[in-house]
């Protein structure tokens, strides 16, 4: 019974404890993938400005990092296509992307029809902005040092969550002796106490049947003669 009663106690904390971990850890998994699209939907608006902007009259590098904001821009580029999805110029200054996949990527983008998403396969981030003359501007920013970061940041994760069970194990199999341990000292009261009992009142039953019995030898004989 005491052991069932640890085995029931251990299995709930567990329960209790990988809910609570794993709310933690989905919270801050979440957090780090916003962070993420947070600032490549930053970098995109910039890549889009800077189209505008074609004169480039912000100036590039520290300068430019510093106007913009305070941390560092992804690697982004653009291009523009027609109304047939037929790409009629591409900037990539600072960044080398090749041609021919930059098409199958614009090809995928017009079968979409969406103006802004994620290029799952590519880790290309795009948004698109329709000019005046009817073509179509889309910035692309490169995510893949981003979500290789964020794998890493997941295993770490995954590797703390499960060291975090093992430890929650231990200590919950630790408390559970120590919860139980009134509960086991009272059964096995009980089972003395039932033990003694038991000792105790065997005498006089004994004494009682045996009377008993000489009585029921001879049933044609009155209890005073017996």
């Amino acid at each position: 019974m005491i052991r069932q009663l640890r085995v029931r106690f251990v299995v709930v904390a567990m329960l209790l404890a990988s809910l609570v971990l794993a709310a933690v850890l989905v919270i801050v998994g979440v957090e780090a993938y916003d962070q993420v699209m947070s600032e490549c939907d930053r970098a995109l608006r910039v890549e889009l400005q800077r189209a505008e902007e074609e004169e480039w009259r912000v100036p590039l590098g520290p300068e430019r990092e510093e106007a913009e904001g305070s941390t560092p821009l992804l690697p982004a580029f653009r291009v523009v296509i027609d109304g047939k999805g037929e790409i009629l110029s591409l900037d990539a200054r600072r960044v080398e992307v090749d041609e021919q996949w930059i098409g199958a990527a614009v090809e995928r983008i017009v079968a979409r029809g969406e103006s802004q998403g994620v290029l799952w396969g590519t880790a290309l981030a795009y948004r698109c902005i329709r000019q005046e003359d009817g073509n179509i501007r889309i910035a692309f920013v490169s995510l893949e040092n981003e979500f290789a970061s964020l794998r890493q940041t997941y295993f770490t994760l995954g590797l703390a969550g499960l060291a975090s069970l093992l430890a929650f194990f231990l200590v919950s199999f630790l408390l559970s002796r120590l919860a139980l341990a009134p509960v086991e000292r009272a059964w096995a009261q009980q089972r003395r106490f039932v033990a003694d009992a038991s000792h105790e009142l065997k005498t006089p039953l004994t004494v009682m049947l045996a009377n008993l019995g000489i009585l029921t030898a001879h049933p044609e004989s009155t209890v005073g003669a017996q």
